[in-house]
């Protein structure tokens, strides 16, 4: 799980959802902006992905898990990451994987660590 200071409040997901950037794969959307702060993350499963909850939080957890271990690569950002489809049969590493093309794609990795 991610510490507070790395999850971004609820109340900033909306504004963040309408005038982010948007980079997509073909499982995960990465919504972003760049900031000033330290890298704050959200995490959406829709039910539209998965009916049952339990499926859903552990699509939840395996990204903030992936999030967490790449935590001291990542610029500052604010970032939702957006599950589109199901990607429970996914191991922990390969939404690593996924996460970290993202996060390259978008700019706000950095690769010399």
């Amino acid at each position: 799980m991610l510490s507070s200071d790395h999850r971004l409040p609820k109340e900033e997901i909306s504004p963040l959802l309408r005038t982010g950037t948007h980079v997509r794969s073909d499982i995960i959307e990465l919504v972003y902006k760049k900031t000033d702060s330290v890298p704050r993350f959200a995490f959406i499963v829709s039910t539209k992905v998965d009916k049952r909850a339990t499926a859903r939080n552990r699509m939840r957890r395996t990204m903030s898990e992936s999030v967490r271990h790449l935590l001291t690569k990542a610029g500052p950002l604010d970032g939702i990451f957006i599950a589109r489809r199901n990607m429970s049969d996914l191991k922990q590493t390969d939404v690593q994987v996924l996460i970290e093309g993202l996060l390259r794609h978008a700019g706000v990795l950095n690769t010399e660590l």
